[in-house]
């Protein structure tokens, strides 16, 4: 996206949002969110009612999700839900590296490595197990946005509400596909995927991803918010399988069956 100006952003006329089911106001510059899609160009410049008058009606969208958006707009970053804690360090599945292969949950000065045999030769692969492997493709299904600092935002996020969490960016991850805001769109796909990739499974804590998994079929979302989020329950079917929230959701929704199956058979040696 191309960059706008300050001048031109605070010297557009506000536009209204009247948003949710209780028609909350919210003001914002028109400039600034008719940069960030055409579609949403349209609807600030173009022919209809809702440029004319200034006013824009979405009682389809959250109040909460909206306020995302905004912040978005104006800082190209937004808060989801409360912040979530990077769990089980001593396990590798639930850090993520950088480029570099460090944790972020490392903090202060890295220790120089030792020199050692292994310096001077190319160290083999290691084998992994098809479950691991099913988790590496998890993990890179989403890329970094551009000057995303990933690092910098896994360090605040230490949440309560897990289940918010997550369907926050999921919704906005929504919200942005419907009215083609690419940045966002991408944004909030890869912080859903790292926010999944950080998050231990507890018996307790199941019931989060059954409310995600929920959400992905009882709503209208994109094909691949729905595989991501199946891509990750085929990783941890066997916690999942505990749950008979979980196995009641199978039953209900037996249209998940089919993705799930063809998924989990990629686990299989």
């Amino acid at each position: 996206m191309d960059s706008i100006s300050h001048e031109s952003i605070v010297s557009s006329k506000p536009i209204r949002f009247s948003v949710g089911s209780q028609g909350r106001d919210f003001t914002m510059h028109s400039a600034l969110v008719a940069h960030q899609s055409p579609v949403l160009e349209r609807l600030t410049n173009g022919p209809f009612r809702e440029a004319h008058e200034a006013h824009v009606t979405w009682d389809h969208v959250d109040e909460r999700t909206f306020v995302r958006f905004s912040q978005f707009a104006y800082t190209g970053d937004y808060d989801g839900g409360q912040n979530l804690h990077a769990t089980h360090a001593e396990d590798p599945a639930s850090i993520d590296f950088d480029d570099q292969g460090s944790s972020i949950l490392q903090s202060g000065k890295k220790k120089k490595p030792k020199k050692s045999a292994w310096s001077v030769m190319e160290r083999p692969s290691p084998i992994l197990s098809k479950r691991d492997q099913l988790w590496e493709e998890f993990k890179s299904t989403c890329t970094c946005p551009a000057s995303y600092d990933s690092q910098a935002r896994a360090a605040k996020e230490a949440p309560e509400d897990k289940t918010d969490f997550f369907l926050s960016h999921a919704r906005l991850y929504v919200f942005a596909q419907c009215y083609g805001v690419s940045g966002l769109e991408t944004l909030a796909l890869y912080r859903l995927q790292q926010s999944l990739a950080t998050f231990e499974l507890r018996d307790e804590r199941v019931g989060d991803i059954v409310e995600l998994l929920r959400y992905c079929y009882e709503d209208a979302v994109p094909d691949q918010l729905r595989s991501l989020v199946v891509l990750y329950v085929a990783c941890n079917v066997k916690k999942l399988w505990e749950s008979s929230e979980f196995q009641e959701l199978l039953k209900t929704h037996s249209e998940l069956s089919t993705p799930l199956i063809g998924t989990l058979l990629k686990r299989l040696d």
